[in-house]
């Protein structure tokens, strides 16, 4: 003989021991137990886990949603009309150093190093963008490339970024990146002294990724 016994929601099956004290083997049951009000247990069960199911979906679409929430105010984007707080002396500076090169048309590089999270990118970014979008009538013209040292399986990878950035240079897969310092070269470096008409920009994040044995790559950008 087999009984059944309700545990939140669960059974249990416990085998019983004859009068001689020998107990049977434990049995499965296929079939439901009629509650008294006619009503099946397992449609019970099965309504009290769709019930639990639907609770756990509202209550994770509630996490979600508040997550998405917070997220903006502790990993504010960079991107945009965002306003770098607590770093208005640096920002100057940046500022000052961009405004003096691009009124005297003359060249010259900026270097910037600090820990992880401090806002160099963001600093640098903002005043890119005042250039690209608010110069007045009558500035230099500009054009501005933006490229990360960690993109590339080589450093010298970046003379092909830049060249499709700032000339919008049609190249190939193939195309070398020898190929492609010489041509930035004879943009950069007119072979006739005149004044330049145009100033360029070119922002370098993650510069470190850049170093190789001989530093060929750095010190041709900062020839430039």
């Amino acid at each position: 003989m087999v009984t059944t016994r309700r545990s939140e929601g669960t059974r249990s099956c416990q085998p019983k021991t004859n009068p001689k004290g020998k107990k049977r083997g434990r049995t499965s049951i296929a079939t439901a137990t009629s509650s008294p009000d006619g009503g099946n247990e397992n449609e019970r069960s099965r309504s009290n886990v769709t019930v639990a199911m639907t609770r756990k979906r509202k209550r994770a679409k509630t996490e979600e949603k508040e997550k998405e929430e917070l997220e903006p105010l502790l990993f504010p984007s960079c991107e945009g009309e965002t306003e770098i707080i607590g770093r208005e002396s640096e920002k100057d500076q940046i500022h000052n150093f961009m405004k003096e090169c691009m009124s005297n048309r003359v060249g010259a590089s900026l270097y910037i190093c600090g820990s992880a999270g401090t806002g160099k990118t963001a600093c640098v970014t903002e005043t890119l963008d005042y250039i690209e979008n608010g110069l007045p009538n009558g500035s230099p013209r500009t054009k501005i490339a933006r490229v990360n040292g960690n993109t590339y399986n080589s450093p010298e990878k970046i003379y092909n970024a830049l060249l499709q950035q700032l000339f919008d240079f049609k190249m190939e897969e193939s195309y070398s990146a020898e190929n492609a310092r010489v041509q930035l070269s004879k943009k950069f470096i007119p072979t006739r002294k005149r004044k330049a008409t145009t100033m360029y920009i070119i922002m370098v994040d993650e510069i470190d990724q850049l170093i190789t044995t001989e530093q060929e790559v750095l010190y041709q950008l900062f020839e430039w």
